[in-house]
């Protein structure tokens, strides 16, 4: 069996099929935007020491922090580069 922590998330024939399986959660992981990933580490490691009520007020928390700033974040971009087109600076000026 496959454990990992307290959790046994499948059943693996031998050695080279849980490799296998390692490697493709690894390259789904490798795939996943680097601040996501972070945050769904910092998630876990919290939800390990606390309470279920409070680790979901942490993770609610979170993902309205990493949403709003991946908005804000691409609403910078777009600007920044209708902006850069129009040869104007962040603040508008020449």
């Amino acid at each position: 069996m496959l454990h990992t922590g307290r959790v046994c998330s499948r059943v693996l024939r031998d050695k080279e099929e849980a490799l296998k399986a390692a490697l493709e959660t690894a390259t789904t992981i490798a795939s996943k935007s680097p601040v996501v990933v972070q945050g769904t580490k910092i998630s876990l490691v919290y939800s390990r020491d606390h309470s279920v009520p409070d680790s979901l007020q942490q993770v609610v928390c979170t993902y309205f922090a990493y949403y709003y700033y991946t908005r804000l974040t691409a609403f910078f971009q777009d600007n920044w580069v209708s902006w850069y087109q129009k040869g104007k600076t962040m603040t508008g000026f020449k």
